[in-house]
């Protein structure tokens, strides 16, 4: 139980719906209902009535607004006067594991280089976690893809990120004018899993299945690095990102363009609206903002 659950039982025992507390604390409504969930599971009953409208609190739930009121009406008159010593928080920042491996280490090494008291708290995710994760308020932004509409989260597009197949050095591939799923399915795959955020195997495997062939998989991998290690071992093919691509790669690895067959996608920072971020924080997105465009202009020319 933290300050957020009992702000959601004051609000509640207020009058406010699920969803009007769920906005006040600047979190989704789905977040809200898990955390009441999680509360009436720790506390062994119900908080509120289900199916009643307006929203009603249980006799647990009135006992416990009772008791939280006096408790977050204090922490709340107390937090505005706490010394704010922002050299002290560590910046926050949300993404996939691969963006973090390929996209953002070089540039937060930069940053610490220039900065090296400023800490940072990474947090690594699937997108969907990501975008709660900003919601929420429990991170500064994070980078990936755009979110959709219903979010209301402010986007800043970096650039556009090109998908590519992998192959070994000498591969047949690289002999084919044009490439089609036809040509990609004569060979096995190597299937990275993990990223959400460029299902690019996957669909490689659905457009397979559109045209009705059979494409085979030769095992599925934790990672994109692992994925790249055994296609330059010739155990396959594979797909993802132009990102992932070091020019130390080139030496094994073959890259090829992937479009049209499975479409570019945009990378941007995301963060939540008239959400106030530290001084330290923007500088590092204006260093991403100024670095980050070029740099994936760069890495499409890595692909045939």
């Amino acid at each position: 139980m933290d300050i957020r659950d009992l702000q959601l039982i004051r609000l509640t025992s207020l009058g406010k719906s699920l969803s009007q507390a769920a906005e006040t604390l600047g979190i989704s409504q789905p977040t809200a209902t898990k955390l009441i969930r999680n509360l009436e599971i720790d506390l062994g009953g119900d908080l509120f009535f289900r199916g009643k409208r307006p929203i009603q609190l249980t006799p647990l739930g009135r006992s416990m607004a009772e008791r939280a009121s006096p408790l977050v009406e204090e922490i709340e008159r107390l937090i505005p006067q706490a010394p704010q010593d922002e050299s002290a928080q560590p910046i926050v920042i949300a993404a996939t594991t691969e963006i973090f491996a390929h996209v953002l280490a070089d540039v937060l090494s930069r940053f610490h280089v220039k900065w090296p008291d400023v800490r940072f708290a990474i947090r690594e995710g699937v997108q969907n976690a990501s975008f709660e994760s900003v919601v929420s308020g429990q991170v500064h932004f994070m980078i990936g893809g755009k979110p959709s509409a219903r979010l209301r989260l402010d986007y800043t597009p970096l650039g556009v990120v090109r998908r590519v197949v992998l192959a070994p050095t000498s591969h047949p591939l690289l002999q084919v004018r044009r490439l089609t799923f036809g040509e990609l399915a004569k060979w096995p795959l190597i299937v990275s899993g993990i990223d959400e955020y460029d299902p690019s195997p996957r669909a490689l495997l659905a457009g397979f299945k559109r045209q009705g062939l059979q494409g085979q998989i030769a095992f599925e991998v934790g990672n994109m690095d692992s994925m790249k290690r055994y296609v330059a071992m010739g155990f396959g093919i594979g797909a993802g990102p132009a990102y992932i691509v070091e020019t130390r790669d080139l030496e094994q690895l073959a890259v090829i363009s992937a479009s049209p067959l499975l479409p570019n996608r945009e990378m941007g920072i995301v963060t939540l609206p008239g959400k106030p971020l530290p001084a330290q924080t923007t500088k590092l997105l204006e260093m991403i903002t100024s670095e980050l465009p070029a740099w994936l202009e760069q890495i499409q020319s890595f692909a045939a």
